[in-house]
C-alpha cells in the first residue's frame, strides 16, 4: 500500500526551499511574504493529494480481497443535490447531523485554497464564469482520477455530481477572497518592506 506520509511532506518541502534558494541567487530578491504564501499552497497541494488518492493499493492480492468485500460495483450518483439531502435527512433522522455535515463542509473546503491562491495570481479567475469552469474542470479530474482508482485497485470510493458541486462552489469562493487577499499581501509587502536584497555581484 502506497501512503503520503509525514516524509513526503519534508521531501516537498526541502525541494521547495532549494528551488526558492536558487531563484534568489538568480534573481538577488527574496520576499517573505510571497515565500510564506507560497510554502503554505505546497503543503496545501500536499494534503489534497494525500486525502483525495491516497492510500493506494499495489498488492493484486490485497485489491482482491477488497473488490470482495466490498463488491466490484462503484457508487454513482448524478443526481444533483440529491447526496446532500440524503445526507440532511439521514443525519436528522438518526442524530448524526454534525458527522454527516462536515463531510459536505470538508467538499467545499476541498478547493477553496486552491481558489484563493489561483486567483490570487492570475486576476482574470476572479471573474464568477471563469473560476466555475476552471472548478469544475480540476472537481471533475479528481473524480476521474478516482474513479480510475476504483476500477483498477478498488479503493472504495464513491462517484457523486455533489462533490463537484460543492467543490466548484468552494472553489469559487476562493478566487472571491483571494482577489482581497493579493490586495493585503501587496499592501503588506509594501508596508513592511518584507524583501531582502541579495547585493552580491556577479564577477
Amino acid at each position: 500500500m502506497l501512503e503520503f506520509d509525514i516524509m513526503n511532506y519534508v521531501a516537498v518541502s526541502i525541494i521547495f526551499c532549494i528551488y526558492q534558494l536558487i531563484r534568489f541567487l538568480l534573481k538577488k530578491e527574496f520576499n517573505l511574504i510571497h515565500f510564506i504564501f507560497k510554502f503554505v499552497f505546497v503543503l496545501y497541494i500536499c494534503l489534497l493529494i494525500s486525502v483525495v488518492f491516497f492510500p493506494i493499493l499495489v498488492d493484486q492480492q490485497a485489491i482482491l480481497a477488497r473488490k470482495e468485500s466490498i463488491g466490484e460495483d462503484i457508487p454513482f450518483n448524478l443526481v444533483p443535490f440529491k447526496s446532500i439531502y440524503d445526507t440532511f435527512s439521514f443525519g436528522l433522522n438518526h442524530g448524526y447531523y454534525k458527522s454527516l455535515s462536515a463531510a459536505l463542509i470538508g467538499n467545499f473546503l476541498l478547493l477553496l485554497p486552491f481558489g484563493l491562491y489561483i486567483s490570487a495570481i492570475w486576476g482574470k479567475l476572479r471573474k464568477v464564469k471563469k473560476s466555475i469552469v476552471v472548478g469544475m474542470i480540476i472537481s471533475l479530474t479528481i473524480e476521474s482520477i478516482q474513479l480510475l482508482e476504483d476500477i483498477f485497485t478498488a479503493a472504495g470510493r464513491s462517484v457523486d455530481i455533489d462533490d463537484i458541486i460543492l467543490n466548484t462552489l468552494g472553489f469559487v469562493v476562493g478566487c472571491y477572497v483571494g482577489k482581497y487577499m493579493f490586495q493585503f499581501m501587496q499592501n503588506l509587502s509594501k508596508k513592511y518592506h518584507f524583501v531582502l536584497k541579495n547585493k552580491k555581484e556577479h564577477i
